[in-house]
């Protein structure tokens, strides 16, 4: 490739696909942490249920223990205390049933949320992929625009230098490439830190974040199906 000095029409390109895939993958980002803060809601109202369904039956229970002990310590006759203390318990009971109703319509909103979360998940973990991989397309392509031809000629003459009378081993191509890539990966070797800043500033603010996310859910599209009919039958 040439190396030009005014814009190239292919670095343009792959700039262009790292630019798009980029919006992808915030958008498709923005999408899965909306759907996991509604998922968190619903985990949250269940979770304070849960813990007042506890708190009545704690009620129910003491309420039942106050009036059994009145009847035992009296003549039996149901007095207005122990009407009081059977009505709040009746009443507790009440609420738990109350509670376990609301419980288990969250827990189907929660189970087919969860289903969304997984399938968000796919198409943000897709798009992260594809973001990292035009990224590193679009660096190869400055490289060899900034030194593509330079590096050529670096090849041609390291493979001739290899090619000395005292080279015993069978130079095939294979050998030939595997050198010169391992010196430049020696050569590399030397700026680690340096390349290893820039690769997080060209990743900055691009991670693949999946938590909260049900990965068996997430990876296999059956299980998904598998718990929209139990859904559906449920209903």
């Amino acid at each position: 490739m040439k190396q030009q000095t005014g814009s190239d029409p292919d670095t343009d390109k792959f700039q262009s696909a790292a630019h798009e895939a980029f919006q992808r993958y915030q958008q498709r980002a923005e999408e899965l942490n909306e759907a996991r803060c509604a998922l968190s809601k619903i985990s949250e109202r269940i979770q304070a249920l849960e813990q007042n369904a506890q708190a009545a039956q704690t009620e129910a229970d003491t309420a039942k223990a106050a009036w059994t002990a009145l009847l035992r310590e009296g003549d039996g006759t149901l007095t207005k205390e122990v009407q009081r203390y059977r009505a709040a318990e009746r009443s507790a009971y009440t609420l738990i049933e109350e509670y376990d109703v609301i419980r288990e319509e969250l827990q189907r909103q929660l189970d087919l949320k969860d289903v969304s979360v997984a399938e968000l998940a796919c198409k943000y973990e897709n798009a992260y992929w594809d973001v990292l991989k035009t990224k590193a397309d679009l660096a190869l392509e400055r490289a060899m625009a900034r030194v593509g031809l330079e590096l050529g000629v670096a090849r041609r003459l390291h493979d001739k230098a290899a090619r000395s009378p005292s080279e015993v081993v069978p130079l095939t191509p294979e050998i030939l490439r595997d050198r010169f890539m391992a010196s430049i990966e020696r050569s590399l070797a030397g700026r680690s830190d340096e390349v290893s800043a820039m690769v997080a500033s060209e990743l900055d603010g691009i991670v693949l974040d999946l938590a909260a996310v049900n990965r068996g859910l997430m990876h296999s599209p059956l299980s998904r199906q598998q718990r929209l009919r139990e859904h559906a039958a449920s209903r």
